[in-house]
């Protein structure tokens, strides 16, 4: 039996399309830090480990400022839409005979820490401030300030909710949504909320109950709905037959689907088992591959895709091993819009300057030549 090959060799610097996105999904976070500034003209005081965070007017006209952050980068991936946000925390104490009061969210505008201070009790006094500690004065203690007493943050807030009763309320709205998207879009810039009670009357305070509450149940949480990113499309500028075969299209049919189709014809023959002197060069000189963990190559077939007796082999290059890694040989079936994708790991199969090198090798069971009928070859990163 005689097998007649033809390959050829994709080689792409690479310019990035964006395609639709995948169905969406939702976490829940603990919130990554809490603590609470104390009106302390000193600014000594502050609660960075402690089971609970206030906010609101003491019944002796002491301020509270509680402090929220969570950690949106590390648990949602980069380049997703933000479609939902839901802010829950457990009220675990009111003053007695308290009357409701909005308690606001608003953006930190300055990084702040959370050091090992643990007040004793109830908690509403505070206690030391320990070193990395925010405080009324400081963003940590002792050596970095606000620039403004009491905190420095967004004077608009970003969801407002009527409290009164020691139960969980949860927060929720538009502006959330895009403080949220802002975060994960620009990490350095999450310092997360402020939680502002109704400073206009004693009384008005309230004890939330923090990320190293003994109850998990009643740790702050923040829910997020959101639509991680689709794989990015990666598409060749151009197209070039560089020996051994005959090409029918243009670098757009390559790239798009269900548009022209686009045909790789040999026109000479090796030995059996022995690849023949057919290569079709992909190039792009747009942008290199940046981030991503999934590498795939994705051929579609067209309408009679492949003569008879024909089979399909897809090659990856390892940058790491400097050799190609392939798929076994599938056979060819005729009909339309067949899909081969052959995937690996972006670490190893991206060159150091960005660079993808790939093969479509064509083998034969009868003597005649080969002949591909395409209707897309992309690369996806995800």
């Amino acid at each position: 039996m005689k097998v007649k090959l033809m390959c050829f060799a994709a080689i792409l610097s690479i310019g990035w399309l964006a395609t639709d996105f995948i169905v969406a999904d939702q976490v829940e976070l603990v919130a990554s830090q809490d603590n609470t500034l104390y009106e302390n003209e000193n600014g000594d005081v502050s609660n960075g480990s402690g089971q609970r965070f206030f906010c609101g007017v003491t019944l002796a006209d002491e301020i509270r400022r509680g402090l929220i952050k969570f950690d949106i980068a590390g648990a949602i991936p980069a380049g997703s839409v933000i479609d939902n946000v839901e802010l829950t925390l457990n009220c675990s104490n009111v003053p007695p005979n308290g009357v409701p009061a909005d308690v606001s969210l608003h953006v930190v505008l300055a990084d702040w820490g959370e050091g090992a201070s643990d007040a004793n009790g109830a908690e509403g006094q505070g206690t030391s401030a320990e070193p990395g500690d925010a405080t009324w004065l400081h963003t940590f203690f002792d050596t970095d300030f606000w620039a403004t007493a009491g905190g420095d943050f967004v004077g608009t807030a970003s969801a407002i909710e009527t409290t009164e009763f020691e139960i969980p309320y949860t927060w929720t709205s538009a502006q959330m949504i895009a403080d949220v998207q802002t975060w994960l879009d620009n990490p350095t810039s999450n310092f997360g909320w402020l939680v502002l009670g109704d400073e206009s009357f004693p009384g008005s305070a309230r004890r939330w109950d923090s990320r190293e509450n003994g109850n998990e149940n009643n740790r702050p949480i923040l829910t997020v709905n959101f639509t991680p990113p689709g794989p990015i499309e990666i598409c060749p500028d151009t197209a070039t037959v560089t020996a051994g075969a005959t090409f029918s299209g243009s670098s757009a049919d390559i790239c798009d689907e269900d548009s022209a189709i686009w045909t790789l014809q040999s026109t000479t023959f090796a030995a059996a088992f022995s690849p023949a002197p057919i290569a079709i060069t992909f190039e792009g000189n747009t942008n290199p591959v940046v981030g991503g963990t999934d590498l795939t190559l994705r051929l579609v077939g067209g309408p009679d895709f492949g003569n008879d007796a024909a089979f399909i082999q897809l090659r990856m290059f390892n940058f790491t091993t400097q050799a190609y890694v392939g798929m076994p040989f599938i056979s060819q079936p005729n009909s339309d819009n067949t899909v081969y994708e052959f995937t690996n790991p972006v670490a190893d199969f991206v060159g150091p300057n960005g660079e993808l090198r790939a093969e479509i090798t064509c083998a034969k069971t009868v003597a005649g030549p080969v002949r591909l009928r395409m209707d897309q070859a992309v690369w996806q990163i995800q």
